[in-house]
């Protein structure tokens, strides 16, 4: 009689029994495992990669930089050299520029606008029989008035502007006088510059930048060149 009782275990302890006897019995194959999966763990962990050198004793800054300065110094519109001739502006302390024009022969003249390097300053109105026409102020300051005058014209006979300084170039300038009413009396008159001392809001002391004259037909423009290089003549 077979006293032999059969179990039926559950599938995990039969599992469990044959993993300890594959084990036992190829234990050769286990430790083959074992030693690859640490030489594939060496072979790809990151922490065994080189690392860059970026210490500044070995770095290529300076050789950057002698690039960027070879670029730059090969650029043509870097190298120029100032030209010795420059000069700047006028620089006269405490004056400014009094530009008068008038028909200064008492004749009726044409009208006229007039321009600075090409920017209106103000208007010249010649229709009368007497000395009268404009006054021009290199200034932004409309309280300044010429209490010395040195015109051929009045200053109580004058129409009053005022400028920016900023207008007047160092060495050559033009003033044009474009015709804006022919009067059909010919035209000719003075335009005269000074350079007056400012004292409060008074004008004096004036001195010569330049004296001009103008004349010609009715209905002509008229275009005067002067030299401002220094305060006075």
């Amino acid at each position: 009689m077979n006293d032999r009782v059969v179990r039926n275990n559950k599938w995990w302890y039969n599992r469990t029994r044959a993993n300890n006897w594959f084990s036992f019995r190829y234990w050769w194959f286990n430790w083959l495992v074992f030693l690859g999966g640490i030489f594939l763990f060496w072979w790809l962990c990151p922490c065994t990669e080189p690392k860059d050198d970026i210490s500044c004793e070995n770095s290529n800054i300076n050789q950057h930089l002698n690039d960027i300065s070879t670029v730059i110094d090969s650029c043509c519109n870097c190298n120029y050299e100032i030209p010795e001739t420059f000069e700047e502006a006028v620089d006269c302390p405490d004056r400014e520029i009094v530009i008068q024009i008038c028909n200064s022969n008492s004749h009726i003249d044409d009208n006229f606008e007039v321009y600075l390097n090409n920017v209106r300053i103000g208007n010249l109105i010649l229709d009368r029989n007497e000395q009268i026409g404009s006054l021009f102020i290199a200034s932004l300051n409309s309280n300044l008035e010429v209490t010395e005058p040195d015109f051929v014209c009045p200053i109580s006979n004058m129409e009053k502007y005022y400028f920016n300084p900023g207008l007047l170039n160092y060495g050559e300038n033009t003033l044009e006088l474009k015709n804006i009413q022919k009067n059909n009396n010919g035209n000719a008159g003075t335009i005269e510059l000074r350079n007056y001392f400012v004292s409060g809001n008074s004008l004096i002391s004036p001195c010569v930048v330049s004296n001009q004259i103008y004349s010609g037909a009715d209905g002509q423009n008229f275009t005067l060149n002067f030299n401002y290089t220094k305060c006075c003549e």
